[in-house]
């Protein structure tokens, strides 16, 4: 008996581990750019300029342990890192952004400091992603949180200044920062509908105005390291993902992550 116990528990892990390195597969499927940070902040695959344009001036980068292998943490000021966007997102098309996030030293609203010369705590904006600065406009999503919310936090997806588009949501996120543990942002676009999930689940959407335009915005893209944070495994997809697949994405990455 203790042998067929134990031959099925082998066989259980076997199908385990086998649909779990089929997820992963499945997870580097239309993949326009991937970067690990595993130690460097060059990206691990792209089908465009693929070489952070600031790399140089970022010095001293610090790396711990991340979703696989290592992940890169800022512990005092914040990480900008820019790359050209051209050939890596399309937002003319289909696609989606993923990346998984985890709060160090972060501070509750209730914490936040007071504002110089008046007796309001500062409102904190920390991004996530953006396409960076243009006159014509530009957006991103960014987390932001205030003493004035009723919850720890929110996740902002922002349209700045891009003229016939007023179209921001939002959801409120309890980000467990007592537990300093591994989240996973996901965006989609198909082109003019934006969805947002967080640890696998979709929490708000929006449709903008008219259809964005490539040649509108900024050259570049910049993915942000907050203060006190750890990010990694940044992925841009040529590909809405499903529901489904975020969810089991989520799953399969998640899993043995504190």
């Amino acid at each position: 008996m203790k042998r067929i116990i134990a031959l099925i528990f082998i066989l259980s892990l076997a199908i385990t581990n086998s649909f779990a390195n089929d997820v992963k597969e499945e997870i580097q499927e239309g993949v326009n750019f991937y970067l690990s940070f595993d130690g460097s902040l060059e990206a691990d695959r792209s089908t465009g300029e693929g070489k952070a344009k600031n790399s140089a001036s970022l010095k001293n980068q610090k790396f711990i342990e991340g979703i696989s292998a290592k992940a890169l943490v800022a512990k005092d000021k914040r990480i900008v890192i820019v790359f050209k966007r051209k050939d890596i997102i399309d937002f003319e098309e289909a696609g989606s952004i993923s990346m998984w996030i985890k709060p160090i030293k972060w501070l509750h609203p209730k914490d936040m400091p007071v504002m110089k010369k008046t007796s309001f705590r500062k409102v904190l904006c920390q991004n996530f992603f953006l396409t960076t600065y243009s006159k014509n406009g530009y957006f991103g999503f960014e987390r932001l949180t205030s003493p004035h919310l009723d919850h720890s936090a929110m996740i902002l997806l922002y349209f700045a200044n891009l003229k016939g588009i007023k179209a921001n949501c939002r959801s409120y996120i309890d980000w467990g920062l007592k537990e300093s543990r591994w989240h996973n942002i996901v965006l989609t676009w198909s082109p003019m509908t934006f969805k947002m999930y967080f640890d696998g689940k979709f929490k708000a959407e929006t449709t903008i105005q008219r259809a964005l335009k490539n040649n509108e915005l900024n050259k570049n893209f910049t993915i942000e390291c907050p203060a006190g944070t750890a990010i990694d495994e940044f992925i841009i997809y040529n590909k809405a993902l499903s529901k489904e697949q975020i969810a089991k994405f989520y799953k399969t990455l998640a899993k043995d992550t504190k």
